[in-house]
């Protein structure tokens, strides 16, 4: 609590970057991956969005990893056995680099499907970096 009192706290102009941000995330899945389920939050810094039946979320961060996009399984919040299908998607990143992080993480969804029936989770072989040879966080 006393650090929160001595923090500035989000500045007004900071909200209105994470709303866009927030919508570019919304926009780009509804877009690309319609199937997804989510809520659009009032607030916070986070997108909880189901996955499809049949594609785990474990999966799909492994296959997003290749694609040069980190992002949080939903079992890492949660007791053994649970959130298998949720992952967690911030959107504090600038509306391109939030498209750009769905571009990726459909190529993920895509890879987890087609290995689906092959037995194994299959991973990407695209180089997925950035041009500074750094993840993207999303």
């Amino acid at each position: 609590l006393e650090l929160m009192r001595l923090s500035p706290g989000l500045t007004p102009a900071r909200r209105e970057d994470l709303c866009r941000s927030r919508d570019a995330l919304v926009t780009a899945l509804a877009a690309r991956l319609p199937e997804l389920r989510f809520r659009v939050p009032r607030g916070g810094l986070f997108l909880w969005c189901e996955l499809p039946d049949g594609v785990d979320a474990t999966g799909v961060a492994v296959a997003a990893e290749d694609e040069g996009l980190l992002v949080a399984a939903g079992p890492r919040f949660a007791l053994v056995g649970g959130l298998e299908r949720w992952v967690r998607l911030p959107y504090v990143l600038a509306p391109d680099t939030m498209t750009e992080a769905v571009e990726r993480l459909t190529r993920a969804v895509e890879t987890v499907r087609s290995s689906r029936g092959h037995g194994a989770t299959g991973r990407a072989r695209g180089s997925g970096r950035r041009p500074d040879g750094r993840p993207l966080v999303a």
